[in-house]
């Protein structure tokens, strides 16, 4: 196997490395003394990355730091290779609180300069699906275009809220399953699964939430057969009918409404934008 030299913008400061395919391979010659003499080029953040990362990571980073070398775009590359190097470290998790959806976690967390939190809290769903999706937004949309969102109540709050259908994942259910079960839960509604159009998924808030929320608008959407109704349960209200445009205006504008529901109706408008070009 063939080794070659490669240099990043420090090559006149004499810091180098040996680079293998797939393996960074450091000489006893490379000091933290070299680094600080590179004045933070490149080529020092990207030493500085694998020098602290176990073999895997150091490795994964050859390949985009060989990529970069032999006349790709070094850009894409280093920035992801210093900020790895800047990450916090989860030291010890404990259960503070459960019940029968959600652990609050007391994690000890380290940061990056060394500063500790000892009772970092974070909420963490017991059920989460591939991509630690843990529950689903539903934008239900009728065949003439208008949208539904539901006018419901919640008792931390003093006034009504405008929310799509939404809910949690259940074990061993694809997002899209869910998705559709809280369709006819909530709204009455239901679609055929071809007819469902994934909108992306949403970090709700990755500072509280260890969870995502992946987003639908359910098109063509009609009303359960045989006169079935939604199923009461606390939090799901009346659905309102309006177009696309009111909708849009109520996520630009109103505080009162869940923020899975606002970029639910902006991502449905902009791709009605983008297939409408």
């Amino acid at each position: 196997m063939k080794a070659t030299w490669c240099a990043g913008s420090a090559a006149k400061r004499r810091t180098r490395c040996l680079y293998w395919p797939g393996v960074f391979w450091w000489t006893n010659r490379i000091r933290m003394d070299r680094l600080r003499e590179s004045g933070g080029g490149p080529t020092a953040c990207v030493l500085r990355a694998c020098l602290s990362m176990p073999q895997r990571e150091g490795a994964a980073i050859s390949r985009a730091g060989g990529a970069a070398y032999n006349g790709g775009s070094s850009r894409s590359h280093l920035p992801e290779a210093h900020a790895m190097d800047r990450r916090h470290r989860i030291l010890a998790r404990r259960v503070g609180l459960s019940n029968s959806r959600f652990d609050v976690m007391l994690d000890h967390v380290a940061g990056p300069d060394g500063a500790e939190v000892p009772d970092f809290l974070m909420v963490r769903p017991k059920v989460r699906l591939a991509g630690g999706v843990a529950g689903v937004c539903v934008l239900p949309v009728l065949e003439d275009g208008r949208v539904g969102l539901m006018r419901v109540h919640r008792p931390h709050f003093a006034g009504p809220l405008w929310v799509a259908p939404s809910g949690f994942a259940e074990a061993n259910e694809m997002a899209e399953a869910s998705a559709l079960r809280e369709l006819e839960e909530e709204a009455g509604l239901t679609c055929a699964p071809a007819d469902l159009r994934p909108l992306g998924r949403l970090l709700l808030d990755p500072g509280v939430l260890e969870a995502s929320l992946a987003l639908f608008a359910a098109t063509r959407c009609r009303p359960l057969p045989d006169g079935a109704a939604a199923t009461p349960e606390l939090g799901a209200g009346r659905l309102v009918m309006m177009s696309a445009e009111e909708a849009e205006e109520l996520a630009l504008t109103s505080p009162a409404m869940d923020g899975g529901t606002v970029v639910a109706c902006l991502r449905w408008m902009a791709l009605q934008r983008q297939q409408g070009q």
